[in-house]
């Protein structure tokens, strides 16, 4: 008896580990264009995107978050502002997932790697 109750609870235990193992999602490949969805998502985020300029000094890296993978990638961009003048490279971080820009916002911390 002792031993059925063990086997059926062991049972149990893996069915669990499996259907936990089978909800973890793996990254999407990352996307060949990712310049171009992040200068395609900034275009509404900017003053005048038609002027701006973007340096991408890394490639994309493949983090861990809150939900899950994502890839990030840091990037600057010099953009003019409402009195037509540049303002200066300004760093920021893009946050890819399933291959689409979730957000980019500014990243202060990327400053001394986009030299």
């Amino acid at each position: 008896m002792k031993n059925i109750i063990s086997y059926t609870l062991l049972g149990l235990v893996a069915v669990l580990f499996t259907s936990c193992a089978s909800t973890i999602t793996q990254p999407q490949p990352f996307p060949s264009n990712y310049q171009t969805k992040i200068k395609s998502y900034m275009e509404m985020k900017l003053i005048d995107s038609e002027s701006a300029r973007y340096k991408f000094p890394k490639q994309p890296v493949l983090q861990s978050g809150l939900g899950g993978k994502q890839y990030t990638v840091p990037f600057a961009v010099n953009a003019k502002n409402r009195l037509g003048g540049y303002t200066g490279f300004k760093p920021y971080r893009a946050f890819f997932i399933n291959g689409e820009v979730q957000r980019a916002s500014e990243s202060p911390f990327d400053a001394i790697n986009l030299r």
